[in-house]
């Protein structure tokens, strides 16, 4: 397998360890990947699932790339249930990055002596991607190179769809050779599948298809539409956008909603109180409902995900007091223990 491939799997090694199934991933991988050998080892690994992980984990390490190893791992893990997909789409993302970076450092010198970051700035902001503050500090800077290379480091630090963001920038402003470079530069995997986000979207967009075409018609006018159509549906305009095509990315907020919490706060549970991101059948605020029925609106779904965090995060907080109660407890017992003995010696 590809060195770097290898590197996105073991960034997450620890939650593949604690929590995937070998054998329904095995299940669910194509049938010539793995000969019945290496099968037989990875079953009579598999006395606890940890050493079939690792077993499973490096024998796929030990395949020749043109096998497509990592491709079909990842395809396995999204087969198999909804946490291993949300896994799969961790290294993905991982492995994206790590792509982006590279394409970008490989062809640094090129673009620090042909672009000018003003070129693209505007298109940039428009997006998203760098910030007002980020883009006038950007251009305060006297040299070309250097506000290149302070360019290049925000859009490395922010994602894989800020890499594709600058690529379409480039286009615009024409500068699609230096794109063009770059893209060649990444691995035939992504030249096929564009960026994390488009995969992510279109995979969501396919799964919630028939349950889509029970949804009420989307009106064109919402504003709430038009934010998160254009984070999840592109450039196309709200007044040619289809009903279908509206409906679906906003479930598709939902679930990448979901996601975020589940990945990022997956280690607090069974702490903190369960609760789900609810999206209603229109253009309205998103809820969060918590147990007992309450619910607190908002317009806004980045403060939504604010919310759920300030609450993920207390319930950590609330662990970590009860396991420093118990900690300190456990010592008090074993003081007045140490104590009642060295009595016992005294009186002898």
């Amino acid at each position: 397998m590809d060195e770097l491939k290898q590197k996105a799997i073991e960034h997450h090694n620890s939650a593949l360890m604690d929590s995937m199934d070998p054998m329904a991933v095995m299940d669910n991988m194509c049938t010539d990947l793995l000969s019945s050998v290496e099968k037989e080892y990875i079953k009579e690994a598999h006395s606890t699932s940890r050493d079939g992980n690792r077993e499973l984990i490096s024998i796929l390490f030990r395949k020749k790339e043109e096998l497509e190893p990592f491709e079909r791992f990842v395809e396995a893990m999204k087969k198999t249930d909804a946490n291993h997909e949300i896994m799969a789409e961790a290294i993905l993302k991982t492995y994206t990055n790590d792509e982006h970076r590279n394409a970008l450092q490989a062809h640094l010198r090129d673009i620090c002596q042909d672009l000018d970051a003003e070129d693209v700035i505007s298109y940039l902001l428009a997006k998203e991607i760098v910030q007002d503050g980020q883009a006038r500090g950007i251009m305060a800077m006297p040299l070309k190179p250097a506000r290149n290379m302070q360019l290049i480091t925000l859009v490395k630090a922010a994602g894989p769809s800020a890499f594709q963001e600058f690529i379409n920038a480039l286009r615009n402003g024409n500068k699609g050779y230096l794109a063009e470079k770059m893209l060649t530069h990444l691995s035939s995997f992504f030249t096929q599948q564009s960026t994390f986000t488009e995969m992510t979207t279109a995979k969501t967009m396919k799964r919630t298809q028939t349950a889509a075409q029970n949804e009420h018609e989307v009106s064109s006018n919402d504003p709430c539409a038009k934010r998160i159509k254009s984070t999840l549906i592109g450039e196309l305009p709200i007044s040619q956008a289809s009903s279908s095509s509206l409906k679906d990315p906003y479930l598709n907020a939902q679930q990448l909603l979901k996601d975020v919490y589940s990945t990022r706060f997956q280690k607090v549970d069974p702490f903190s109180l369960p609760f789900t991101f609810d999206i209603e059948n229109t253009w309205v605020p998103l809820t969060l409902k918590e147990e007992g029925g309450g619910s607190q609106t908002t317009e806004d779904h980045a403060e939504l995900l604010e919310t759920a965090f300030k609450k993920a995060k207390m319930a950590n907080l609330m662990m970590m007091m009860m396991m420093m109660k118990k900690k300190k407890k456990k010592k008090k017992k074993k003081k007045k223990k140490m104590e009642k003995k060295k009595k016992q010696n005294s009186a002898c």
